[in-house]
């Protein structure tokens, strides 16, 4: 084992260093590690044993473990996200009256705070990041998923949300996905993944939803959010003919993107909800960007051509789940 490790260290020391002094900066930033863990695991035991929620950590991102930058992710919002989702762990053992207020707050807190380091960061930003701060980005996502879903169990299963309340997560939820299809080819796709997470673990646990009142809600919300994707789609795709090869190759990815968090944020609800107009509305744009997607203007590489295709495909999969979501009279 110990040859290995020196074989690896030999194998991973920068040509310009001394072998000595990598091995030594190795030790000093793991044995800081092991300290910001320990020092993560005490706050965890102390929350744990008093069983209290300070408002002050609900209410501000405190910093946990120091407030610098570790690669491509602020550690500080990575440490609070951390905590929210420890705290929304130790709500399940709570009464509905005594977490009323808290995960509205931490689900805020979530949002902004993924918006806010990963929403920025395109294809390009991300290019020549190594493969450290790729694999960061990847589990800060999974951190913030794991965070959202436990916010949708103790939130919205069992009918205990109020009309109010609902109606404020869903025009939030509306807006950031919106903010995140405005940017094109640039946004994020890890951010994106985590807001098409976020839809599906809403439908998922709202489920079959019995209140007329939620259903309204619900169905006006499918169609704004889906209204407003699709036209955004549409305006990306509006002058594709007139864009190079590369941000022509660009604009069918993200329109592919934006038809794959449709598709699984409405394969998600188990009961129809859509009335006619909503039904016949959605499927109105979903021929129009089929049309402009079957352009002989539109010509392209096999790859282009292929993910047109897919977007095709998607597109005939989306008009059937609407119709299965249509209310029959």
């Amino acid at each position: 084992m110990k040859t290995a490790v020196a074989i690896y260290l030999v194998l991973q020391t920068p040509k310009d260093a001394d072998p000595a002094e990598f091995v030594k900066f190795l030790q000093e930033n793991y044995e800081e590690f092991e300290r910001k863990k320990e020092r993560l695991a005490e706050s965890f035991c102390e929350y744990k044993a008093s069983c209290e929620l300070p408002t002050n950590f609900i209410n501000e991102v405190v910093p946990v473990v120091g407030s610098e930058s570790t690669g491509i992710v602020n550690e500080n919002s990575w440490n609070s996200v951390k905590m929210y989702r420890f705290q929304l762990e130790m709500m399940k053992n709570m009464d509905f009256s005594q977490r009323v207020g808290r995960t509205d707050v931490i689900f805020r807190k979530l949002l902004a705070i993924g918006d806010m380091e990963m929403s920025e960061f395109s294809g390009e930003h991300m290019n020549g990041k190594n493969a450290t701060n790729t694999q960061m980005i990847y589990e800060f996502s999974n951190d913030l998923k794991q965070g959202f879903s436990s916010w949708a169990k103790l939130e919205l299963q069992g009918g205990c949300v109020s009309t109010k309340d609902l109606s404020n997560y869903l025009l939030l939820i509306t807006n950031y996905v919106l903010k995140t299809a405005e940017h094109g080819k640039d946004s994020n796709v890890y951010w994106f993944d985590v807001l098409t997470h976020v839809l599906e673990a809403l439908a998922s646990a709202l489920g079959e939803v019995k209140s007329q009142e939620h259903r309204r809600l619900l169905a006006e919300f499918v169609h704004t959010l889906a209204r407003g994707v699709l036209e955004q789609t549409a305006i990306t795709l509006s002058d594709i003919h007139e864009l190079s090869a590369r941000d022509r190759l660009c604009v069918f990815s993200k329109t592919g993107s934006n038809l794959w968090l449709l598709l699984r944020f409405l394969k998600r609800f188990s009961s129809p909800i859509l009335n006619d107009d909503i039904s016949k509305d959605l499927c109105s744009q979903l021929n129009s960007i089929s049309t402009t997607l079957q352009m002989d203007k539109i010509e392209g590489t096999e790859i282009m051509n292929m993910q047109n295709a897919g977007s095709l495909y998607l597109l005939f999969l989306l008009r059937n789940s609407v119709m299965k979501l249509r209310e029959r009279r």
